[in-house]
């Protein structure tokens, strides 16, 4: 099969617009992380995002079409053909696509107005990935980002910021005595959360071993889960029975685990990546620390001989972080793409992030 080139000229759009007086919106987000039978928990959070629009906007009809490009990669040029009968047959008002390869395939399907969010491993961690989005963001009619440094990497300033947000009905603090009976865990021992697959290169697994063992070298005996392979139901109570998350990532858009344990009150501790620093660098008993063993055990160390909550739900909605402020914004956009709020401003889930304040 053969793929289209990104730099073919454009083409008409396939989304008739409809009056600016009708309000209600039509939307058809294409995602490549969205939870199957494979992966049951992969994408969820496009998923909450997608629920949680439906539930601002209960009058707009949001349609989803999953392109499986985890199982082969020719997916994303079949996906093209995909999104574009299903754009022609539904009359939808915009598109709006979830990661820089998606939003190649509804790029080249013609589909127009398309909104294309960009994650964060699409923007910069994977080098030919990188160029397929920024060339995908300057063609875009509105380029949305998850952290600001995501707008260096794609060479737009102009894209919204808009981070996913996190279920606060779902992440709420659990007395860690209780989350730790609950999941058999001894309550003598120290818990860390490893956020990710110890597998998955980009999680920066041995920067976390390494601080294990300078933990262990310090006499502090720590044990350790990675949030791999746990029911969704359960992750706040793994959460709420670990003394901290160590986020080692080598590169992060905005990431969930640290956005879900602050929603718990468990402190984090975190390399500079992403969004984080701008989220917890104020909160106590968090910290940024730099890339290195001796300087994530200190911090950690710190944490685990002094205990205390980092208030960190606080300031999850300060931040406007959760579902129903961030789908607000998302509405917004949309609404601003289809010249229903000529501005595009106003307060926002991301005026935080935005201002970098």
């Amino acid at each position: 099969m053969q793929v289209p080139r990104l730099d073919v000229g454009p083409r008409e759009a396939v989304l008739p617009q409809r009056p600016a007086e009708d309000r209600p919106l039509k939307v058809l987000v294409v995602t490549n992380m969205w939870p199957h039978a494979r992966r049951t928990y992969s994408g969820i959070f496009v998923k909450e995002q997608v629920d949680s629009l439906r539930e601002a906007r209960p009058a707009w009809t949001v349609d989803v079409l999953f392109i499986d490009g985890g199982r082969s990669r020719l997916n994303y040029a079949r996906g093209i053909q995909r999104i574009r009968a299903r754009a022609g047959r539904a009359r939808y008002d915009l598109v709006h696509a979830h990661y820089g390869l998606t939003g190649a395939a509804a790029l080249l399907a013609g589909t127009r107005p398309l909104v294309t969010t960009f994650h964060g491993s699409d923007a910069g961690f994977i080098r030919w990935q990188t160029w397929i989005s920024r060339r995908v963001a300057s063609r875009a009619d509105t380029v949305v980002v998850v952290s600001p440094r995501m707008r260096r990497a794609l060479d737009c300033p102009a894209a919204q910021v808009v981070p996913c947000g996190v279920d606060l009905r779902l992440f709420r603090p659990q007395p860690r005595a209780d989350a730790r009976r609950d999941l058999a865990i001894d309550p003598s021992i120290p818990l860390l959360i490893f956020p990710g697959d110890p597998a998955t290169p980009v999680k920066g697994f041995d920067l976390f071993d390494r601080t294990l063992r300078e933990l262990r070298r310090r006499g502090l005996p720590v044990a350790w889960r990675p949030l791999k392979g746990v029911a969704r139901a359960q992750v706040p109570t793994l959460l709420s029975a670990a003394d901290a998350l160590a986020m080692t990532s080598l590169a992060e858009g905005s990431p969930m685990t640290v956005k879900e344990a602050l929603a718990c009150d468990v402190p984090c501790v975190s390399v500079d990546v992403g969004d984080v620093a701008a989220i917890i660098s104020t909160v106590p008993n968090c910290a940024i620390v730099p890339r290195d063993p001796v300087a994530v055990a200190e911090s950690l160390q710190a944490i685990l001989e002094h205990g205390g909550r980092p208030h960190g739900r606080q300031r999850i909605q300060e931040l406007g972080l959760d579902l129903a402020s961030v789908a607000a914004r998302l509405a917004q956009v949309y609404e601003h793409v289809m010249g229903l709020d000529p501005t595009g401003k106003g307060e926002s889930a991301s005026t935080f992030l935005e201002t970098g304040r």
